[in-house]
């Protein structure tokens, strides 16, 4: 009707980013007129542009009482909203009330489940109220996102908790919600995840705590930056030198921090497993295989995914030195204990590289063999998407 002439994908991406809201089209559309870059305007349209915010703050935020203007800015910062949650962090009650009332009063808020318990703001009505909270209650806001933090914390999510705390500032919570949190990140491959979250971490902070220090250079590893995994090991081994200097077996007062001690327990044995790592990222064979046998040594009975590791990476340096058989062996042993740790994905990956082995030593029917079990762990997952096959292949 204006004579805008978008495109089907301006159209969708225009769409999504109002949620069908009418008036959030129209001013769109007002403001696109005698634009040349629609395109542009497009992507960057959001909720600090001038038409929206205006008319938010005019026809909806000044229409409510102070109590529930100050509720809607302290929430903002939530990407879901509950009321006891919500308690938490504007530190009164009432929040599930409020929430029902908002819904009824169609104030840009979203339900999220048929019993009405978790909500959202519409995107563009948070962005605004995101706005109006830093501008008005900025000194607030690290506050907010601890009590946020504090919450999910005590709920058992430990994703949200960190990344309030991170937003919050608290950096000794942050790290200290992290630490425990390594293995599921590790299990499930979100190493990625686990890396941004190390980042954004004080240096500081993250120097004193061996198992983060070691375990960010195991994904700095992964992400191929060897010069700085390198750095994240000697830290580690610095911290452990100190601790054994006590003759105690005690982390070193105001210097020293562990949260998780089963993690801390494994930490001389899974040093030497990334340093097999650099070493065969370098193509330093001879250190690959002295690494990871001093691995081995360090490594519990019971510790299946670290001999796993530590066997897969002999695996690799025997197959680099042309010894098919040999590599092949401790490919089977590295997958047995991948299995037995529970590492179904990445035992996956090691039935791949087991029928590489065999091909290059022309036993093809062995190869299929190794192909077949492979598609059997992968039937095992049972719907759950399966990650770390592709680490293995590239």
């Amino acid at each position: 009707v204006m004579g805008l002439a978008l495109t089907p994908d301006e159209v969708a991406a225009l769409e999504g980013r109002t949620e069908g809201w009418i008036a959030g089209l129209q001013l769109a559309a007002l403001s696109m007129q005698g634009r040349k870059d629609v395109g542009g305007f497009i992507q960057a349209f959001a909720g600090d542009h001038r038409y929206i915010v205006d008319y938010l703050v005019e026809e909806v935020l000044a229409r409510q009482g102070p109590e529930v203007r100050t509720f809607l800015r302290q929430t903002a910062i939530l990407d879901q909203l509950h009321g006891p949650l919500c308690d938490a962090v504007t530190g009164q009650a009432g929040g599930q009330a409020r929430l029902e009332a908002l819904q009824r009063g169609n104030l840009f808020v979203v339900p999220l489940d048929d019993k009405r318990q978790w909500y959202r703001y519409h995107h563009l009505f948070a962005d605004v109220l995101q706005m109006h909270l830093g501008a008005e209650q900025r000194d607030t806001v690290p506050e907010l996102h601890r009590r946020a933090s504090t919450w999910f914390a005590q709920h058992g999510t430990p994703d949200d908790a960190i990344r309030h705390a991170l937003a919050g500032e608290d950096f000794e919570a942050a790290a200290g919600l992290i630490e425990p949190a390594i293995p599921e990140l590790r299990r499930t491959r979100q190493e990625a995840t686990m890396l941004r979250w190390l980042r954004a971490l004080p240096q500081d902070e993250v120097h004193r705590r061996p198992v983060l220090c070691l375990h960010f250079a195991g994904a700095l590893l992964l992400n191929g930056e060897y010069g700085e995994a390198e750095s994240r090991l000697h830290d580690a081994e610095r911290l452990l030198a100190g601790e054994a200097e006590t003759g105690t077996g005690a982390p070193l007062a105001g210097d020293m921090i562990v949260v998780d001690q089963e993690e801390f327990r494994r930490v001389p044995g899974w040093i030497q497993v990334y340093r097999a790592g650099l070493a065969l990222a370098q193509g330093d064979v001879t250190g690959t295989l002295h690494h990871a046998g001093l691995a081995r040594e360090h490594m519990a009975v019971g510790d299946h995914l670290g001999h796993g590791a530590a066997a897969g990476l002999q695996g690799l340096a025997m197959w680099a030195t042309g010894d098919l058989t040999a590599a092949h062996q401790f490919y089977v042993e590295c997958m047995t204990s991948l299995l037995a740790a529970g590492y179904v994905s990445d035992a996956l990956g090691c039935t791949i590289t087991m029928a590489d082995i065999r091909i290059a030593q022309g036993r093809l029917h062995d190869a299929m063999r190794h192909y077949l079990r492979g598609l059997e762990l992968g039937g095992a997952g049972g719907g759950t998407p399966l990650r770390g096959t592709a680490d293995m292949l590239v």
